[in-house]
């Protein structure tokens, strides 16, 4: 942390990055260090590829964040953010400057010149918070909000396994910084558009129970997300309702996108790493949470490859 605090600081311009298709933690961290860079009056840019379906644009400096790097800005440092290697950054982009990595995903490449990967931390908005408290910034109402968007999404509002007292202490000292807790509930989980709802409505109605059900799986075809508006109005943890079945170790969710390209999330209780299972088809993330993208690929025989062969790992027991 000393170190990132000191090139941060002496840095003239930083372009912050995350991943595409942007969560509430990466998106929260990124503004967490929007916050932190603006008080030290440090020049700064921010991009992360798409948007979600969440109530993200309610967060202060949100409209500041590109879908790419502005070509125009010259950075002499970088920060990539919940971002677990180059390809997961902005698709027509890469770094011209040295790069810090902060990330929280075990299968992080390690990228960057400067690599802090903590995989016991719940988010990587924890880490950001932890390093503005070494760097001594004031917890401003701002920041805090963003660090708690970013770490009661990626705890699933503090339900996940990834929750210990920490989080909940963390939690305690950015509310008593300024974040409110109902406001953070409504960015994070309570302002979905309509079509999000119907999308979760057809997802939840095509629902499959298999491997002695244990395995709970379903999908979002090509013309579900052309009704509804597109891949973007996918909701952040829809998989995460599938996993909420009694008896499910793991569950799947398959996403049929434009370009023959394939998306597949996959949650597990604990008791199944799909991280591993993840890495098999070029993936990864966190034992209970992970996923892949796929392309060119077709969906159907892709689909029925993954869901074999899971079902052969549950039935093994």
């Amino acid at each position: 942390m000393e170190k990132i605090v000191e090139r941060l600081r002496r840095a003239r311009a930083v372009q912050l990055v995350g991943h595409i298709h942007p969560d509430g933690d990466c998106i929260g961290s990124l503004l967490g260090l929007h916050h932190m860079l603006g008080q030290w009056g440090v020049a700064h840019a921010m991009a992360a590829g798409g948007g979600g379906a969440g109530g993200y644009d309610l967060l202060p400096g949100y409209e500041l964040i590109r879908e790419e790097p502005d070509p125009a800005f010259a950075p002499d440092l970088v920060v990539f953010v919940d971002t677990a290697s180059l390809e997961r950054g902005p698709e027509s982009w890469r770094a011209s400057a040295p790069i810090i990595n902060i990330d929280h995903h075990g299968g992080n490449t390690r990228f960057g010149e400067i690599n802090w990967i903590k995989d016991s931390a719940a988010a990587t908005g924890e880490m950001i918070y932890q390093l503005a408290r070494h760097g001594a910034v004031t917890i401003t109402p701002a920041l805090a909000e963003a660090l708690l968007v970013a770490l009661s999404t990626d705890t699933g509002s503090f339900r996940f396994s990834n929750t210990g007292a920490l989080q909940h202490r963390l939690a305690a000292e950015l509310i008593e910084a300024g974040a409110m807790p109902t406001r953070v509930a409504k960015i994070g989980f309570e302002s979905q558009p309509i079509e999000s709802l119907r999308l979760t409505g057809r997802v939840l109605s095509g629902l499959r129970l298999t491997a002695g059900g244990r395995l709970a799986w379903s999908e979002a075809r090509a013309a579900d997300y052309a009704e509804m508006g597109g891949p973007e109005r996918a909701p952040e943890n829809l998989v995460g309702a599938l996993r909420s079945v009694r008896g499910v170790a793991v569950a799947i969710l398959f996403h049929e996108l434009p370009e023959r390209r394939m998306r597949v999330n996959f949650r597990s209780d604990g008791s199944f790493d799909v991280r591993a299972l993840a890495e098999r088809w070029g993936g990864g993330g966190h034992t209970g949470a992970a996923g892949l993208t796929l392309e060119p690929v077709d969906y159907e025989a892709k689909r029925e490859e993954i869901l074999r062969t899971v079902t052969e790992l549950l039935d093994r027991g």
